[in-house]
């Protein structure tokens, strides 16, 4: 599982995407513990 922050995530929201749609996990935190997880989605647009 990969863990980036807000900054990344906004600066690789594309790049994310796809690694998601591939079937990666990946974790967005922010200052305080993590906010929101994103898995397995199936399209770009199924979170």
């Amino acid at each position: 599982m990969q863990t980036v922050n807000i900054h990344e995530a906004k600066t690789n929201l594309s790049r994310l995407i796809e690694q998601a749609v591939k079937g990666e996990s990946l974790t967005i935190v922010t200052i305080v513990p993590p906010s929101k997880t994103a898995k397995e989605a199936k399209s770009p647009l199924d979170f």
